[in-house]
């Protein structure tokens, strides 16, 4: 999803409009676990960057493959709640969970 860097696009998780440089397309509905290209969102970064930080796939695609059962989740929601306060051109990297190991590469 290409958007130039000027244009402002609403984030789906946090309401915040901001650049589409930092848009990314989210699937609700994981590829892996049979998502197409009608589950995606478009979503910021920092958003995107948290869910995956927080959460793998299967889990995403169990319990999590909705806007609304993203927006109710305690970790999710915590997050929202700080990123809203936070400039729109801010971009933030969310850190590994330490119970969810990191692929080998």
């Amino acid at each position: 999803m290409a958007k130039r860097a000027d244009e402002l696009v609403h984030c789906t998780l946090c309401g915040r409009m901001v650049p589409g440089a930092i848009i990314t397309e989210h699937h609700l509905l994981p590829k892996e676990e049979g998502g197409t290209e009608e589950h995606k969102v478009p979503m910021c970064r920092p958003c995107h960057g948290h869910i995956h930080a927080s959460y793998d796939n299967r889990t995403l695609a169990k319990a999590l493959s909705t806007l609304a059962a993203l927006r109710r989740d305690a970790k999710i929601a915590r997050f929202v709640k700080f990123i809203r306060k936070q400039d729109a051109s801010s971009v933030f990297r969310s850190d590994y969970s330490v119970s969810r190991p990191r692929k080998k590469r």
